[in-house]
């Protein structure tokens, strides 16, 4: 397989990813000063597959000399003629994405008869694309002679690239790098890094090693894998000379390893995830391993990129449009993970769930904008009057399921008192209409009533329930 199959093959993923009438790159002439059509998939019979734009002309163009993402709305005009058409075509939206990789290399172009918009986050699996794209076009003016030849055990790479971008999850994206076969990289060992939100790595995968690597802190700038993912570029140690590198982090055990490779896992201006190599043989890692690491790793990264975005779609349809909280399916979803990251620290704390009794016969009486105003009111009022750090739950369409830390039952019976306060006899506008709140509150304290999530949630319904009490501790 040549490097021109592989960029077919990107063009391939990316238009389907996005449902495009047309995918095309355009790869930058520098001795001409334009753009040629390089690759394409397309549903046109009118396709121009000479197709060339000078530099700087036509959308194409200006693309290439601002280097900035641009995005057409044909809904309100005509679209223009396009360079890549030899007739015009019924266009309704069109992406195009500057190649980089370094320095341009070219533009991807997308365009759609179905749509005149791209989402933010079609728009950054895109840009995935581009990347690697971008690597292929550099890497064929380096070496000319892979366009109709290739490196040893291209075609396997690609495949097993292939294989790593449609991953379901990042476990099994991680799995799947570790268990790269050794023809397509060979190495004795092997770890995937990933870094969380707060900027700290931690090993989840790992084969080869003597020691276990999954409690080491990798932190940005220290070690290899740190170094690596601070700077966004590969590191390689063709020879170690038997001296100490710390790879990971403090904690770990020296192993003699003879060469080292680190690429990163980069997604737009994110790091996420670094992965290291390292071979028993002093220059027993090289430059034809990071280029099929970093091969390896832009596949990855956009396989990460999709994972990502999948998550948040799935989340962003668990969010309740009022109060934007997460609902019912997503907390039944995701009750173990949830669960114990509300009490790994074991410290007591409070399930209080709030029951807004009359916000069903408000939403009837003042309809939607009525019943979307009083809710957020009595929000604004709940916020005023638990000031704790809180995880909350849209329970159901008139309760809230109130996760409150450091909660003790004294100060349960204290808040009790303060929820007492805040609602009794308290009127919320509708409009110029005074509404009355009507609202009961149940509280389960963690660990003196239950320890379980589940048997909370049922403590504090059942404690909601019975109207002759607000709140019970």
């Amino acid at each position: 397989m040549s490097s021109r199959t592989a960029l077919t093959q990107l063009i391939e993923l990316a238009g389907n990813t996005a449902d495009a009438y047309t995918t095309a790159l355009f790869a930058i002439d520098s001795e001409r000063g334009s753009l040629t059509l390089k690759a394409h998939l397309s549903l046109s019979p009118n396709i121009n597959p000479q197709a060339t734009v000078e530099w700087g002309k036509g959308l194409i163009g200006q693309v290439a000399l601002d280097q900035a993402s641009c995005i057409k709305d044909f809904s309100k005009e005509k679209p223009p003629a396009l360079a890549w058409y030899t007739k015009k075509e019924d266009i309704k939206g069109l992406l195009a994405v500057p190649v980089i990789h370094h320095q341009l290399e070219g533009v991807l172009v997308i365009d759609s008869k179905e749509q005149y918009q791209f989402s933010t986050k079609l728009q950054k699996i895109i840009t995935g694309f581009a990347d690697q794209m971008a690597w292929h076009l550099n890497l064929e003016k380096q070496h000319p002679e892979w366009i109709e030849g290739e490196p040893a055990a291209f075609s396997q790479v690609l495949q097993g690239c292939r294989h790593l971008a449609e991953a379901p999850d990042r476990k099994t994206l991680s799995k799947r790098l570790i268990n790269l076969p050794l023809h397509l990289l060979s190495c004795d060992a092997m770890a995937v890094v990933w870094f969380k939100s707060d900027g700290v790595g931690r090993v989840t995968h790992s084969r080869g090693w003597h020691q276990s690597l999954e409690k080491l802190n990798i932190e940005p700038g220290k070690g290899v894998c740190g170094s690596c993912a601070n700077t966004g570029t590969p590191v390689m140690i063709r020879n170690t000379g038997k001296r100490k590198f710390m790879l990971f982090g403090s904690g770990e055990k020296n192993e003699p390893f003879g060469s080292v490779l680190a690429a990163p896992l980069i997604a737009g201006k994110q790091v996420p995830g670094v992965i290291l190599c390292a071979a028993q043989a002093a220059h027993g890692l090289g430059q034809e391993q990071l280029d099929k690491l970093s091969m390896i790793t832009a596949f990855a990264s956009f396989a990460w990129a999709r994972i990502e975005n999948q998550q948040q779609l799935e989340f962003d349809k668990t969010l309740c449009p009022v109060t934007g909280f997460p609902d019912q399916r997503f907390l039944y979803g995701n009750l173990g993970s949830i669960e114990s990251k509300l009490f790994q620290d074991h410290q007591p704390s409070g399930i209080l769930m709030v029951q807004l009794n009359n916000l069903h016969s408000i939403y009837g009486t003042y309809g939607l904008a009525g019943g979307d105003q009083f809710l957020g009111k009595f929000l604004t009022l709940l916020e005023k009057t638990i000031a704790i750090p809180k995880f909350i739950i849209k329970f159901s369409d008139s309760a809230l399921l109130i996760h409150l830390t450091d909660m003790d039952p004294g100060k349960a019976r204290s808040l009790a008192d303060e929820l007492n306060h805040s609602v009794h006899h308290k009127f919320l506008n509708i409009g110029d209409t005074p509404v009355p709140v009507e609202a009961d509150f149940g509280m389960a304290l963690y660990p003196s009533d239950a320890d379980q999530l589940n048997d909370l949630i049922g403590i504090a319904l059942s404690r909601a329930s019975q109207n002759e009490e607000r709140i019970h501790v």
